[in-house]
C-alpha cells in the first residue's frame, strides 16, 4: 500500500511540475485555508464512517461474526478468539489508511498548483519534489536528519516512549476512556451499538488532527523557502568571512530543533 501510495504522489507531483511553465508567485491565501478545511472535513468523516461501518455490521449480523471461535489454552487460561470481526477490524483499517493517504497527496498537490512551488527553473527543484512528497506520505525522515540535529536530545527515555506510544494509541486510548466514563454514568440503559459508536467524533478528531499536521508541515515548507533564500542571501553577503558566526549557527539550530522537539 505504501509503494502504491509512493507511486501516486510521485506521478501528481511530477506531472504538476511538467505542466508549470507561470513561474509567478500569485495566489489566494483563503483559497488555501478553504482547501485545508475541506481536507479536514473529509480526513474527520472518513475516521466517523469508518468506525460506523465497522460497528454496524458486527451488530446486524452478529450470528455470522460469532460463528467462528477459536479455543485456546495459554498457560492454564482459557482465551476464545472470534477471527471474523479481526478480519473485518484489519480491512477497514487498510482501507482507512489507504484513503487517508490519498487525501493527502491530493491535498499537498492542490497546495503545489496554488503556490506553484517548486519553481521549476531553479537548480534544487528535484530536491524540494522529493521533500514535499515525503511529507504528503507522512515520511518526515527528511534531509533535516543529514544534520546530525536531534530534537529528542536530552529527553528522558521513558518520556520518549511514552510520547512515541501515545503518538500511535491516542485514537484507540481517547475512544476508551470515553467508553469507560459514558458506561459507568449511564450504565446498562446505553446500548452496546450506541457505545461503540461513541468513538465516531473521536476518530473525527484525531484523523483531521493528523491531516493538518502534513497539511501545515508541507504549508510551512513551501512558504519557509523564499525567506531562507532571502535570509542565506544576506547572511553570506553580512559574514561570509567570518568562522564564529558560522559554527554559532549550527549550535542555534540545534538548539531551536530541541526546544521545539522539532525542525520546523
Amino acid at each position: 500500500m505504501e509503494w502504491r501510495l509512493k507511486n501516486i504522489a510521485k506521478k501528481s507531483i511530477v506531472e504538476k511540475e511538467i505542466l508549470n511553465e507561470d513561474i509567478i508567485v500569485d495566489f489566494d491565501i483563503k483559497e488555501i485555508n478553504r482547501l485545508l478545511y475541506r481536507g479536514l472535513f473529509i480526513s474527520g468523516s472518513i475516521g466517523s464512517m469508518a468506525v460506523l461501518f465497522y460497528y454496524l455490521p458486527l451488530e446486524l449480523y452478529a450470528d455470522f461474526f460469532n460463528s467462528w471461535k477459536i479455543q485456546l489454552n495459554l498457560f492454564n487460561t482459557n482465551i476464545e478468539i472470534i477471527p471474523y470481526p479481526l478480519i473485518f477490524n484489519v480491512i477497514f483499517l487498510v482501507l482507512e489508511l489507504y484513503l487517508l493517504g490519498l487525501l493527502n497527496i491530493f491535498m499537498i498537490k492542490k497546495l503545489t498548483h496554488i503556490t506553484k512551488f517548486p519553481n521549476p527553473n531553479i537548480t534544487d527543484s528535484l530536491f524540494h519534489i522529493e521533500e514535499v512528497t515525503n511529507i504528503s506520505l507522512e515520511n518526515f525522515k527528511s534531509k533535516e536528519n543529514e544534520l546530525g540535529i536531534n530534537p529528542y536530545h536530552g529527553m528522558a527515555k521513558w518520556y520518549l516512549i511514552l510520547f512515541l506510544v501515545f503518538n500511535k494509541v491516542k485514537a484507540f486510548a481517547s475512544n476508551l476512556i470515553i467508553k469507560t466514563v459514558f458506561r459507568k454514568l449511564l450504565g446498562r440503559y446505553v446500548l452496546r451499538l450506541y457505545m461503540d459508536l461513541l468513538g465516531m467524533p473521536i476518530y473525527f478528531f484525531w484523523n483531521a488532527y493528523a491531516t493538518r499536521i502534513v497539511f501545515l508541515r508541507a504549508k510551512y515548507y513551501i512558504f519557509g523557502q523564499e525567506l531562507i533564500n532571502q535570509y542565506l542571501s544576506d547572511f553570506t553577503i553580512k559574514h561570509k568571512d567570518n568562522e564564529e558566526i558560522k559554527k554559532f549557527v549550527y549550535e542555534v539550530l540545534a538548539h531551536v530543533a530541541i526546544a521545539k522537539r522539532e525542525f520546523n
